[in-house]
């Protein structure tokens, strides 16, 4: 610590060293590498996402939200330096990251999603300044997640950095949510072709959508693949309600009605299996005004052992 100390002192003194005008610098240990090293890019990112954090927490938000964004900052200048020592010439004794630190990320997700309205849907980023720059946020902190990751490909980094990273770029949606409901802003939902999701629970859901005309084959009639995009969805959101990542296998359509400009149809899922690893779903596609069946799907997903934290999780 004394020598990080003396470091952070030697810094205070001068700004400018000019020791990096032909486009090298130094890492915490003395090595000489490029600027664009993915390592110098890895730290950077880590930085420039410390900033975008510093700029949530100038916002009027509440005050627990802004504790909790400072100590975020603090683990941020932590992983920053780690990142930045040569894993083998450095000597000095850095600040660590520990679980103790992803916990408290799991914490307060898990305390803001007790008052937060069931996800739905996925929403566009967006309705405040605030919410935005969390979002602007989340997607530095995917970034720096990579080039933590690329970097670990070629040199071994603790796995609990690339680990908070990937939890605090969680934590950063679900703080977007809840500064959408104290700011009471408009939360604007994705609804790819135009799909509305009526219900979901464990193991099933319910959507719906409208025929538009640009959905249409020259013959007038939807394509074909306008309702396996529509199926597929809907298994999506069935395979994964369980909270665990599911992939999918195996699908099928078999289209037995044709579907014109302005027809609502609707996906009602049955799971018909959904063991440890593999799930079975049947989906019957149906019209809306008289429940009509036009499509019936079929999909076999793979069950991961990776679980959702929210929508944004990877």
């Amino acid at each position: 610590m004394y020598l990080l100390v003396q470091l952070i002192k030697e810094m205070a003194f001068k700004i400018y060293t000019k020791t990096g005008d032909k486009g090298q610098t130094s890492l915490i240990g003395g090595t000489r590498v490029p600027k664009f090293d993915i390592r110098i890019e890895a730290y950077g990112t880590v930085d420039e996402l410390n900033s975008h954090i510093g700029l949530i927490r100038d916002q009027e938000i509440d005050e627990h939200s802004k504790t909790i964004l400072i100590e975020i900052q603090d683990r941020l200048f932590t992983i920053g330096s780690l990142l930045a020592a040569d894993p083998e010439k450095n000597k000095m004794v850095l600040p660590q990251i520990s679980n103790t630190d992803i916990e408290l990320l799991e914490k307060e997700i898990d305390a803001m999603n007790e008052h937060l309205p069931e996800m739905k849907f996925f929403v566009l980023p967006g309705g405040h300044t605030t919410i935005s720059f969390c979002h602007v946020a989340r997607c530095v902190c995917r970034r720096a997640e990579r080039c933590v990751l690329r970097l670990n490909e070629e040199q071994a980094v603790n796995e609990l950095i690339y680990q908070y990273l990937n939890r605090l770029s969680d934590y950063l949606f679900v703080l977007s949510r809840k500064f959408t409901q104290d700011l009471k802003a408009p939360e604007t939902p994705w609804k790819p072709l135009g799909i509305e999701v009526l219900d979901v629970k464990e193991g099933s859901c319910q959507l719906k959508m409208t025929i538009r005309k640009d959905m249409l084959n020259g013959f007038g009639i939807a394509h074909g693949g306008i309702t396996y995009s529509f199926a597929d969805s809907a298994l999506a959101f069935a395979s994964n309600s369980h909270g665990r990542k599911a992939v999918s296998v195996e699908t099928s359509i078999s289209h037995t009605e044709p579907l014109h400009e302005n027809d609502e149809i609707v996906a009602h899922v049955v799971e018909e299996k959904c063991s440890n690893k593999i799930g079975i779903y049947t989906i019957k596609i149906t019209k809306a005004n008289d429940d009509l069946v036009v499509a019936l799907f079929k999909g076999t997903v793979y069950r991961t052992s990776q679980n959702w934290l929210n929508p944004s999780a990877d």
